[in-house]
């Protein structure tokens, strides 16, 4: 890890120089006095180093490696496979055995740039966890960019509504919730950013719940970038699944 932040097997995309599945960082605004002299903001402990402000599976809202950042520094990720020799496909696979006990998480990436298939590439974003006990699931897609289309139902709450009360959801408001349309085996996001016009496609099934939340939860100092997210959702009781 070496950074302090609980972020192992995330994934970042970038297009055409723009920064489109975003890494949250760190919480400061450097050499900005009035915000504490520049120095990490209390933000940073509390919601930029938990694994939910990062694109990784968070199993039952805790953060990996049980948010201990002398136990995440005595053990590294396995890479799997990582094959950049045809530019049409490319895949990197990684591993890692102890972000959480039990569990074993592993992710696959693929890009594909092949004419004959699409004219624009696509990635397919294979998260698997196979665990001893039943878990909750959340796979986060931290976003830039206007929301533009769902392909599943949701409600916007009336009330202000807090994703969790900690290990970082206690930053996240809940924007919207959602679930699959009935008979459905898939639910589809799309979101504007630049000029183009992304789509996150995932397989869901009736269990699954579906999130849109925002930074800016219990922020009373305005510390946290201003930064959205869609959230897929296995609940308790998931086992072996892949996101």
């Amino acid at each position: 890890m070496g950074h302090g932040h609980f972020d192992r097997l995330t994934l970042s995309v970038y297009d055409h120089g723009n920064e489109i599945i975003p890494d949250y960082g760190a919480a400061r605004f450097l050499n900005i006095e009035t915000k504490r002299g520049g120095r990490y903001l209390p933000e940073n402990k509390t919601y930029a180093q938990h694994t939910i402000a990062h694109g990784a599976v968070v199993l039952d809202q805790k953060s990996q490696y049980k948010g201990n950042v002398k136990y995440s520094e005595e053990h590294v990720s396995q890479l799997v496979k990582n094959d950049m020799s045809n530019d049409r496909l490319q895949v990197t696979i990684a591993a890692d055995t102890m972000a959480y006990d039990g569990s074993k998480l592993s992710r696959s990436i693929t890009m594909v740039n092949d004419a004959d298939i699409t004219n624009r590439p696509f990635i397919i974003d294979l998260y698997h966890v196979d665990s001893n006990t039943g878990h909750q699931m959340d796979l986060n897609y931290p976003f830039f960019g206007d929301i533009i289309d769902t392909q599943f139902d949701y409600n916007r709450p009336v009330n202000k509504t807090v994703l969790g009360t900690d290990n970082g959801y206690n930053h996240l408001e809940v924007l919207a919730k959602g679930s699959p349309k009935p008979n459905s085996t898939n639910s589809q996001f799309t979101f504007l950013q630049a000029q183009r016009f992304y789509s996150i496609t995932s397989v869901t099934d009736p269990s699954t719940e579906l999130f849109i939340t925002q930074t800016g939860a219990n922020d009373p100092e305005f510390n946290l970038n201003l930064q959205r997210q869609y959230l897929i959702r296995q609940p308790s009781g998931s086992k072996n699944h892949t996101l």
